[in-house]
Order: C-alpha cells, then structure tokens, then sequence
C-alpha cells in the first residue's frame, strides 16, 4: 500500500480511538484531553522550580535580549529558504524518492526513515525540555504566571508548550512578549551549538586503528562476505597496494583480474587494542573487471571530523548545507563502525559510538526545531516574534494600533500559506 494511504489509515484509527477514549472518560482519569488526533497532557507542577529558576531576572531578560538578533537572522534566512525551496519546487517538481514520502516530511521518531527511534526521541525530548522551560522561565523573569506545561502526543512527544497566563502576556511590555517568544529559540540554537562542539570533541578523541579505508558495508553473497570481511575493519592494503584512500582501495581492485586470489590486509579494535589480519580472497566478476563486494572509504567519524574545516573554508555554504540539507550530514554512526577506532579513554572506548550517536540527534534536532520555529508563520514563535516587532515599527510610523496589528497577522498568514505549499507540493507533486 502506498505510505500515503498508510499514513493516513494510521491517522483515522489514532483519532477514532482518541475520540474514543476521551468519550469513555479515559483521558480525562489520567490527566490527558483530546486535541484534534493528538493528545494534551497538562500539569501545573514544577511552577515552584519556575520561580526558583528565574530569580535571577536581569540575567534571563539579557540573555533573551541579546539572542533576538540571532533568532531575526534565522526568520530571514528560514523565510528565504522556504521562498528558494518553493521557486525551485514549482520550476522543477521533484522526481519520487524517500525525501519526499509523507511520512518522512514530519519529525517523528520511527516514522520518519532518516530519524532513528531511540536516538531520535533523546532529541526530541532534549530539545522538548529546552524549549518550553526556556519559554516558562523568561515569562517568570517579565512577571507572568505561567498557568501550566505539557506535551502535546500523537504516538509519540510531538511537541511541548508552557502556557503563560494570557491576561499576564496581553497587559506585559511588547518587548517582553519578544523575550519570552525568543527564548525558546534561542535555547534551542545554542544547545544545538553545544551539543555540536561536544560531538566534535567526542569525535577528536578517536583516532582510526591504522591507515586505511573503513569498511561500511559488505555485499552478502561476495568474495569479501565468504572471505570474513565485515563493517567496522579497516583494509590497509590488497596484494601489498595501500589502500589509504578510496582512490588507492578502486585501483587496488581494478588491477587485480577477476577469480585472482589476493591478500587483504585489514585492522581492527578487538578490547580495545588492534588486531591485524591477512586474508586469502578470491575476486569474482562484475562487469568484466574484478569484484571484491565491499562499500569502503572514508569512515564516518573521518567526514564528521572534517566538518569544521568545511565550515571555516565556507561558512555560508556550510550553514546552507545544514540548513537545506540537514540528512547528507547528521547521520547515526553504525555501532559496529566502532571497531575501526581506538578513542582515549575507557569511557568513550565503551560508550564512544552512543555518546557521538545522542549529539548528533540533539544538536540535529535542537537545531532545526530552533530554526523552524523562527519562521515567521501564524502559530510559531517566529509568527509572533514578527508580529510583535511588525506592530511596534508601524506604530512608530503612526500607522495606529488596530491597523498595525490587521497587517501584521495577515503577513504572518502568508508565511504561513507560503510553509504550508512547500510541504503539500514536496509531498504531492512527485506522485501527480
């Protein structure tokens, strides 16, 4: 069954039981409310934390004030990419692939085939967490109640919210309104840079186990699966031919001729101490040269290692790569990967992989949640962010309070309609 008509299957049944359930009394027992197909759990604990958390207000405003300019930089540029995005959708619509199917459009860990599940609800949540104790802390430090928090569930944490009380925000100064809309933002992009310098970190802790390719996957049914050959070894040399680049492991093949036995040289990390291996392998035959069967080249801590250089070298092209591309850089490293790299301490030699696999998710996540919310669309922080700074510079220009504020919600539609099509069309037009 096409994963469209799948998705939407899924959708039906989830609401029907949530209708279901909220009928029955069920939800309203354990805390929880409809909301559309999604479920709302409320709770007004932790206010207590709140006030303790925001004592210091001088210091929460400041830093809410100085992360404006950054979140402003990120609506243009979100707002800008999406405009590029659309351009280019509509000028040239894009051919079937799995960027496109439905279920890999939203964030959802599991659903989405580029974001694992485990992995990709510690950033959820991480990034969940950041967000709204961001938003809930600055309206303590301008002095509005904050009435309770929650998570917004379908199957699994899409979203979270704190919600300032709304007579609170309405009778608040414009410029705190910006603070407390921004901060969540804010929070966001600099955990992600955080989690960033961290994972960079954890990664310069590893060092491969000798020079080499590393091998990441291995045909079933090929002269290097019969021959013992597996992700994670390192070749160092076929028949006596280095193989430290991808360059020098092809031309090491395509000198040999096919059903030639050769000697692969490999090396890994066995207990934390390389292993150094020969092999006899005979090549087979696939299109008239010979075939060893494995995929080898640069290992994923090397590419992920090479990503602040890329980022100095060109920053803008850096950010747009992230920002347009974010899956052809934040990938999970294969746990079985681990045995072509010897780190410096125990701890990271035992739990190196999960620790660079729990970065890249929440500095993945935390990043294009942060970004995403800076778009100034209706709902989103960015959307009232805009409106709110939209409204003090017409007001300035005595375009008057009512007037101003009709402009600004009907700008903040648009962007939202310009969102909206983005995500219909990608979806949509491959499939008419």
């Amino acid at each position: 069954m096409d994963p469209l008509y799948t998705g939407l299957l899924l959708i039906l049944f989830w609401t029907l039981l949530v209708l279901f359930l909220d009928r029955r009394g069920v939800l309203e027992r354990h805390g929880l409310q409809a909301w559309g197909p999604a479920l709302l759990w409320k709770t007004r604990r932790g206010r207590g934390l709140l006030d303790r958390l925001a004592t210091h207000r001088r210091f929460w405003r400041a830093y809410a004030s100085l992360g404006v300019p950054a979140v402003l930089v990120a609506m243009g540029g979100m707002l800008a990419l999406v405009v590029l995005s659309l351009y280019a959708v509509l000028q040239q619509p894009p051919e079937p692939s799995s960027l496109t199917e439905p279920q890999n459009v939203l964030l959802i860990p599991g659903v989405n085939e580029f974001v694992p599940l485990v992995w990709g609800i510690v950033g959820l949540a991480v990034t969940l967490l950041v967000h709204e104790l961001s938003h809930a802390v600055l309206a303590r430090a301008e002095d509005i109640e904050v009435e309770s928090m929650g998570l917004i569930f379908l199957v699994v944490p899409l979203g979270g919210f704190a919600e300032p009380s709304e007579d609170g925000m309405d009778s608040a100064a414009p410029w705190s309104r910006v603070r407390v809309f921004s901060a969540g933002i804010v929070s966001n992009l600099l955990v992600a840079a955080l989690a960033f310098g961290l994972l960079m970190a954890a990664v310069g802790s590893a060092e491969q186990v000798a020079d080499g390719v590393v091998v990441n996957g291995v045909e079933p049914g090929t002269p290097a699966d019969s021959s013992g050959l597996h992700a994670g070894m390192v070749i160092t040399s076929i028949n006596g031919s280095p193989t430290t680049d991808a360059e020098g492991f092809v031309a090491a093949v395509r000198n040999a001729s096919p059903n030639q036995t050769v000697v692969v040289s490999t090396a890994t990390v066995d207990g934390g101490k390389p292993v150094f291996e020969r092999r006899d392998v005979t090549l087979s035959e696939r299109n008239g040269q010979a075939f060893l069967g494995v995929s080898a080249g640069r290992g994923h801590l090397e590419v992920l290692g090479n990503l602040p250089a890329a980022a100095k070298e060109n920053l803008l092209g850096f950010f747009l790569l992230v920002s347009a591309f974010p899956l052809l850089v934040f990938q999970s490293v294969p746990p079985e990967i681990s045995s072509a790299y010897v780190f410096s301490s125990g701890f990271m030699a035992s739990y190196g992989i999960h620790t660079i696999n729990g970065l890249i998710w929440v500095a993945w996540i935390d990043f294009w949640v942060g970004l995403f919310n800076a778009m100034p669309a209706t709902i989103l922080d960015g959307g009232h962010i805009f409106e709110e700074l939209f409204e003090m510079a017409l007001e300035k220009m005595r375009f008057g309070k009512e007037r101003s504020k009709r402009l600004a919600n009907s700008l903040t539609l648009t962007f939202g309609i310009l969102l909206l099509s983005l995500v219909l069309l990608t979806v949509l037009l491959p499939r008419l």
